[in-house]
C-alpha cells in the first residue's frame, strides 16, 4: 500500500508541471496562427506574466500566478470565416500533437534507459506523459465541438461582435439577443464571454429590465464556481461589482466579487477600473471623499486610447453620474 501510494505521489509530481507546460505550448502555437492570420490578442496570462490590451494599448504586468496558460483573442479586422477558423484549430492540434510526440518519445527512451537505482523516475515521467496526453484531448475536444457546430458558436459570435465595434458600428446596433436565441448549447464560459458585452450594450441603453437578466445569468454560473475568479472574464466581475453596489444595492455579493478581483482592480488605473472602484467605495465602503478621489482618477485617463468610442463615453457618463450623487448629497 505504502509503495502504491509512492508512485502515485510522483506519477502527481510528474503530470502538475507537465500540464502547465503544454498548455503553454498549445496556446504559444495558437498564439502564432492568430497572429498569423491577422487576429489581435486581448489577453495571455501564464505563470505571473499577464500581458492585456486595455484602452487600445498592450500592458505587461506581473500579476498573481496561474499555473495553466490563457488565452483570448478576436478576429482582428478580419471578418469570421467558419471553415478557416476549424482549419486553424487542426492545424494547432496538429502542430501540438507533432511537438507532443517527439517529447513523448524523448520520455519513452528515459523510461527505457532508467535503471534500478533510478526506477523511481518512471512514475515521474508516466506523470509527465499523461499531463501532455490530457491536454491533447482537451484540444481534441475544442475541434469536435467547433466540428460539431460546423464552426459557429458563441465565441465566434462574440469575436465578430468585437470586430464590428472596433470598425465602428454602434454598440445599440449590434444585435445581441439573450444567448439561447444564437448557441443554446454555449459552455458557461463562452455564456459569460458573450454578456459581459451584452450587460455593457444594455447598460449603454438604460435597458435596466434586460440588464438584470443579464446580472442573474452571470451570477448563477459564477456562484456555481464557488466564484473561482478566471482573468479572461476580469470584465464580467467588474460588472457584478457595479451591478450590486449601484443597481441591484447588494454589498454582500459586490464584496464578495471584490474579494475574488481586489488585487486586480485596485492595480488597475484605467477609467473602467477606476469607475468601478469608485462606485463600490462610495456605495458599499460609504466613503464618498475616497469615491471622488477615484473617480476623478478616472475621469483623467478618459481620453486613452480606446479600441470602442462606447467604451470612452459610455465611462465618461457613469463617471460623471457618481460624481452628481456625491456632490448633490453633499458627500464631500
Amino acid at each position: 500500500m505504502k509503495n502504491f501510494l509512492n508512485v502515485g505521489v510522483l506519477f502527481v509530481v510528474g503530470a502538475m508541471p507537465a500540464v502547465s507546460v503544454a498548455s503553454f505550448l498549445r496556446q504559444m502555437l495558437c498564439l502564432l496562427t492568430v497572429r498569423l492570420s491577422g487576429g489581435k490578442v486581448l489577453y495571455f496570462k501564464y505563470l505571473c506574466l499577464d500581458y492585456r490590451q486595455e484602452n487600445g494599448e498592450g500592458k505587461m504586468r506581473m500579476g498573481q500566478f496561474s499555473p495553466v496558460c490563457q488565452f483570448l483573442y478576436t478576429n482582428g479586422d478580419q471578418e469570421y470565416d467558419q471553415k478557416e477558423d476549424i482549419i486553424r484549430e487542426a492545424v494547432r492540434l496538429l502542430l501540438y500533437f507533432v511537438a507532443g510526440g517527439l517529447i513523448e518519445f524523448i520520455l519513452y527512451r528515459l523510461w527505457r534507459e532508467t535503471g534500478a537505482g533510478t526506477a523511481w523516475l518512471k512514475p515521474v515521467i508516466a506523470g509527465i506523459a499523461a499531463g501532455f496526453i490530457l491536454e491533447f484531448i482537451g484540444g481534441f475536444r475544442v475541434l469536435l465541438y467547433k466540428l460539431r457546430n460546423d464552426g459557429k458558436n458563441l465565441t465566434a459570435y462574440w469575436r465578430e461582435t468585437l470586430r464590428q465595434l472596433s470598425q465602428g458600428t454602434p454598440l445599440e446596433e449590434v444585435w445581441m439577443p439573450p444567448y439561447q436565441e444564437l448557441y443554446s448549447n454555449a459552455s458557461e464560459e463562452e455564456i459569460l464571454l458573450y454578456d459581459g458585452i451584452r450587460f455593457m450594450q444594455k447598460l449603454w441603453q438604460r435597458d435596466y429590465e434586460t440588464l438584470k437578466e443579464v446580472a442573474v445569468e452571470c451570477d448563477w454560473i459564477i456562484r456555481h464556481w464557488e466564484y473561482q475568479y478566471i482573468r479572461v472574464l476580469t470584465n464580467v466581475y467588474y460588472n457584478m461589482i457595479f451591478y450590486y453596489s449601484c443597481i441591484e444595492r447588494s454589498p454582500e455579493r459586490a464584496d464578495r466579487y471584490y474579494q475574488a478581483v481586489r488585487r486586480d482592480l485596485e492595480q488597475d488605473m484605467d477609467s473602467n477600473g477606476r469607475r468601478v472602484m469608485a462606485y463600490y467605495t462610495y456605495f458599499c465602503k460609504g466613503q464618498p471623499q475616497e469615491a471622488m478621489k477615484l473617480l476623478q482618477d478616472g475621469q483623467k485617463v478618459l481620453n486613452r486610447l480606446s479600441t470602442n468610442s462606447f467604451e470612452t463615453e459610455l465611462e465618461r457618463r457613469l463617471l460623471g453620474e457618481l460624481e452628481q450623487i456625491i456632490l448633490q448629497n453633499q458627500g464631500i
